[in-house]
């Protein structure tokens, strides 16, 4: 089934072969499902928090740990002493 005689999406796919079916988008040779993104906005966003489930291996909790093997003082990165 073909979206009208407009120019068609020159994606295929990897096990059969065939031509992708939906219709091209503008200034593209693809569709919106195979167009690809700019290198920049690929991927979850940097700092993305959406699968951050107990934070054992954040930067905080390593340096906390690389200081109390290595006998250093406790005190929170970027605290002061009053």
């Amino acid at each position: 089934m073909t979206f009208g005689s407009g120019k068609r999406c020159r994606a295929t796919g990897k096990r059969t072969g065939e031509q992708c079916k939906n219709p091209a988008t503008a200034n593209s040779d693809f569709c919106f499902l195979h167009n690809k993104r700019p290198a920049g906005k690929r991927g979850a966003p940097r700092g993305n928090k959406n699968n951050l489930r107990h934070g054992a291996n954040s930067k905080i909790l390593k340096e906390y740990q690389r200081r109390i093997t290595g006998g250093g003082d406790l005190q929170s990165p970027g605290q002061t002493v009053h």
